[in-house]
């Protein structure tokens, strides 16, 4: 079993600051099509080439924003196929109409 490491940052797009979503294939460190409500930048992977064998340790953080901390949400979904978890959605919504998250940061570690 192989470590591998997949982290980088979102920069949800101006429409989609106060919710969106963005869904990341884990193999590849890269943004789904369809799920194109941020920018994925400084992305950086480590160890193998394949997905992850069992769900990994996760941080996903708000890393900038703008409003009330109590009105974030932020949460995640892991789905696969039978070989393995292959893909990730990243979830945000501000409660406050005038809050803007402009920066999530995500870090995903475990055995291929």
């Amino acid at each position: 079993m192989a470590l591998r490491i997949v982290s980088g940052f979102l920069m949800p797009k101006t429409s989609h600051q106060n919710s969106g979503y963005a869904t990341i294939e884990l193999k590849s460190n890269s943004i789904v099509d369809g799920s194109q409500n941020a920018w994925l930048m400084s992305r950086c992977t480590y160890g193998g080439t394949t997905h992850y064998d069992n769900e990994p340790c996760k941080a996903i953080s708000i890393r900038a924003f703008d409003g009330q901390p109590d009105s974030i949400n932020l949460s995640d979904y892991f789905f696969g196929d039978v070989t393995g978890y292959e893909k990730v959605t990243i979830y945000w919504n501000c409660e406050d109409s005038n809050a803007k998250i402009t920066e999530i940061t995500y870090f995903f570690a475990g055995e291929e």
